[in-house]
Parts: C-alpha cells; structure tokens; sequence
C-alpha cells in the first residue's frame, strides 16, 4: 500500500486577500498545487489523502457562516475555490479523500466533496475523523466521531486500519496554540493498544512531525504544503511486517 499525503493549502483564488502570516503562500496555492499532484501521480500511489484546511477562508467568513450571515458573494468565492481544489484532484484520475479543516468551512467542503467516514481501499480500512475546535481552540473527538472512532479501536479483524484527522493525536503540541486534541494521550494510547491501526495522518501543524513508531502504530504530521519548499510525503505499508516507510520531497520548482 502506497500512501501520498498532502495537507494545508490554504489555497486562495477567489477568495480575496492575503494570509496575515507572510509565510503562508496562499495566492502561490493556485499554480503550486496542480504541479503537486502532478508529481504525485508519477510515484503512482493507491490513494490520495489530504488533510484539512484545502483552502484558506478568512475568520471573519468562518464567524459570519457561524452566526448565518456569511454573503452570497463570500459564499460563492469559497465554493469556486473548492471546486478548484476539486478539479485539480479530479484530473489527477487517483483515488482521494480529504478532510476539512479549522480554515475551511465545512458545510461548503461537503457541498463540493464526497464526505467519507470509512473506506476500503486495497485490504485496508481508512478512517477519517471529521472533528472540530471547540473553546479556547482545543480540538476534541467528540459525540459521533468518538463512538466511531472507539468503535474501530476495539474491533477485532484482520483488516489493519488507516486513521486521517486533521489534528495532531501525537506529540503533544499545545505551546502556542492546541493543535493537538485535549485528551491526545488517550486517542494516541487506544490507537497503539488496539493492534487495529497501522498509520494515523495528521495535519493542522504546520511544521509537521517525524513518522513516530510507538508499540504498534505509526503517527505522522505532515508539514503544511503552502509554506516553502512545499512539501509532500509517500507513505509504503508492509502489511506483513507491520512496517511503514515514509518519504518527504520538496516540489520541484
């Protein structure tokens, strides 16, 4: 199983503006991405993940869609920026999924995009997580998501598990801002003990984390594809092994 992991875009095209961090190359997303995908369909993977935060919707929308006074205008600019994501995906004719994240909107995400919950891809059962912040930024899995998720922990198969979130689950990484879950030690321990997952994939940390081997899981950050060198990674699965290799490249400029 060949995995090609690439996260935060926080793309703009129609969406107007710039990203209040200067690192963030939102308005670069637009030509960047379709050269990605391109690449990545050369190292011919299974599957596509993408996790979270595809486009870069400002806080002000975020709050106004909240509160149900988002404008048709802000509304239709980050619909056509996520169908633009959508057609870069399309046209890389690979399977994909995608998560949203804390900058997408995702009632507009799930009008563009297949919402998955699990799928079945080559022996492998991939699971994603559609989780939220909730006060003070702290990312939870909660209601749903928690019965689904520990659920799939203690089932007992043969089948070996992906888990796709878009916060972290390990290491700890509250200095700053919480982008891992509030009670991330324990997601992490019911993934490990569970003998189930073989991989978890996360975004939302931009600076990204090495793959981290613990008992039986592998967990991995990828680092956010719109700060430079823009990267992506490929995961390999050796199911007999219970082994997982990981290659992180720099897109091609």
């Amino acid at each position: 199983m060949k995995i090609a992991h690439i996260t935060d875009m926080h793309l703009r095209q129609s969406i107007p503006g710039m990203a209040a961090n200067p690192k963030r190359l939102i308005r670069d997303m637009p030509h960047l991405l379709p050269k990605a995908i391109e690449e990545i369909k050369g190292h011919k993977p299974d599957i596509i993940v993408v996790t979270g935060d595809l486009v870069d919707v400002p806080e002000e929308w975020i709050e106004d869609h909240q509160e149900k006074k988002l404008c048709e205008e802000h509304t239709l600019s980050c619909i056509a920026d996520y169908l633009y994501v959508k057609d870069i995906l399309d046209a890389s004719g690979l399977p994909y999924v995608v998560v949203a994240g804390n900058h997408d909107i995702p009632e507009f995400v799930w009008q563009v995009f297949e919402k998955f919950d699990d799928l079945i891809i080559n022996g492998y059962k991939f699971l994603f997580f559609h989780d939220h912040e909730t006060e003070n930024h702290m990312p939870q899995r909660l209601h749903m998501e928690r019965e689904r998720f520990e659920d799939a922990v203690a089932c007992d198969s043969d089948m070996l598990q992906v888990h796709v979130q878009h916060y972290v689950l390990t290491p700890t990484l509250h200095e700053g801002y919480p982008h891992s879950y509030k009670d991330d030690r324990l997601l992490t321990q019911l993934v490990d003990e569970s003998e189930q997952v073989i991989l978890s994939l996360s975004g939302h940390y931009h600076q990204g984390t090495e793959l981290i081997h613990l008992r039986n899981a592998y967990f991995t950050t990828e680092p956010a594809f719109c700060v430079s060198p823009h990267v992506y990674r490929l995961y390999e699965i050796d199911p007999e092994a219970k082994h997982v290799s990981m290659r992180q490249l720099d897109l091609k400029m």
